[in-house]
């Protein structure tokens, strides 16, 4: 790793102050992107650092100096004398000979250490470990995992973590132990050939090893941060198919579904594939992949479908196959806050987990309602601002019309918790 410009931290880098600070939410989404959450993970690769002197940008490469001393981590910053941002002609060479050295010595593929430090679920894997569950979402994560004892045991250590899964074929895990916390949690001998016990989760301050079968059946908050999650794997845009009776939401679902596609191509540089309601309800499920639904449930047939029998999509739901929201013509409910439908849209994203569950595969698709990009023309112009802007769900005031900032004005926002349950 070789790192040369670039920001590091949102609010550092875009200089704010409190009074110019976003919603709460948003601010926790920060952790999605910014670095210094993620600082141990450089443990796992040989990292380098160049600035030049009077370069703006040598702040964050400064600043990320400060917190690699906080974890016991120092690294080489090369600096570039007199010279702003670009390279100085003698300080690359040196650059370019250590990175050479590197490349030489080759990458290990199967570490017998791993270091996992997070607050997005969405970068919850290294090598041969995957978190599974935080404890607390948004908050500090980490597992160190060692193979030790002659590479009998499968030492871990964990930080705010409730679930975890080891890559068992990779690992041979039938002939190794592991310990976790200091708690000897799963011996050879327990080995089953017909279940895969690869699965590792906190009950009751006790960490118990679970087949991965058994461990599908917890719909755990993984591999999501935001709305956008979803768009980073194959997506099917579902649009609006008949009037849902309120001619200012459909003009909104229209102007916004319309704004996403031109933006996705724009920006992404892709065509979004369009189905209708009868290709998707025709499908066999089971793929990696997210559905993108616009319209209300009067409006779209697979909204109303997933709303009310989500178990038709072949997926795994928690609360015996409810999803926490309900939306009809007069009101929107989220868990136990109703909102008035006249003027307000529900945008929201939820996970399904495939009943094939397999090798750690969770979360494996998604539904993502009425938005895209939470990002929006006004943040493009420096990649710091490109980050998501809404959390789980939130409610939008469409009497405020659409712009560069916003589809809408924030009536109410918020996180699920660990368990995609309404607070």
């Amino acid at each position: 790793m070789h790192t040369g410009a670039g920001f590091v931290d949102v609010k550092r880098y875009q200089k704010l102050t409190p009074e110019k600070f976003p919603p709460a939410y948003e601010q926790t989404l920060w952790n999605v992107y910014d670095v210094p959450p993620y600082a141990r993970n450089f443990k796992n690769v040989p990292l380098i650092s160049y600035s030049g002197e009077n370069d703006g940008q040598r702040d964050g490469a400064d600043y990320m100096t400060e917190v690699f001393a906080k974890e016991g981590m120092t690294r080489p910053h090369l600096i570039g004398p007199g010279t702003g941002h670009k390279y100085y002609p003698e300080t690359i060479k040196e650059v370019q000979a250590w990175i050479e050295k590197a490349v030489e010595k080759g990458r290990d593929p199967m570490p017998k250490k791993v270091v996992l430090q997070t607050r997005s679920q969405r970068y919850g894997k290294m090598f041969w470990v995957t978190l599974l569950q935080s404890e607390k979402p948004f908050e500090d994560t980490r597992i160190e995992a060692e193979i030790v004892d002659g590479g009998k045991l499968i030492e871990i250590k964990t930080t705010n973590v409730s679930a975890l899964w080891l890559d068992g074929d990779r690992l041979k895990l039938n002939e190794l132990s592991v310990s976790i916390n200091g708690q000897r949690v799963r011996e050879p001998r327990n080995y089953s050939t017909s279940v895969n016990e690869y699965s590792f989760s906190l009950f009751a301050d006790k960490w118990s090893c679970v087949s991965d079968k058994e461990a599908s059946k917890a719909l755990m908050k993984v591999g999501g941060s935001s709305m956008e999650d979803g768009l980073l794997r194959r997506f099917i845009v579902v649009l609006p198919e008949k009037a849902s009776g309120n001619a200012k939401v459909d003009a909104w679902v229209k102007q916004e579904s319309d704004h996403f596609i031109q933006r996705w191509r724009s920006l992404m540089r892709g065509d979004p594939i369009v189905m209708t309601s009868e290709q998707i309800m025709r499908r066999t499920y089971g793929h990696a992949e997210t559905f993108l639904l616009w319209g209300t449930p009067a409006s779209n047939p697979v909204i109303s479908r997933w709303l009310k029998t989500p178990k038709e999509f072949n997926y795994q739901w928690p609360d015996k196959g409810k999803v926490p929201a309900t939306w009809d013509a007069k009101t929107i409910t989220v868990g136990s806050q109703t909102f008035d439908a006249t003027n307000q849209v529900l945008v929201m994203a939820y996970p399904c987990i495939n009943k094939n569950f397999y090798r750690g595969n969770w979360g494996n698709a998604s539904i993502i309602l009425n938005t895209g990009l939470t990002f929006r023309e006004a943040h493009d112009k420096t990649n710091s601002l490109q980050n998501p802007k809404l959390p789980d769900w939130a409610i939008l005031d469409i009497s405020q019309p659409p712009n560069a900032e916003s589809a809408g004005k924030v009536t109410a926002a918020d996180f699920f918790d660990a368990n995609w349950q309404a607070k």
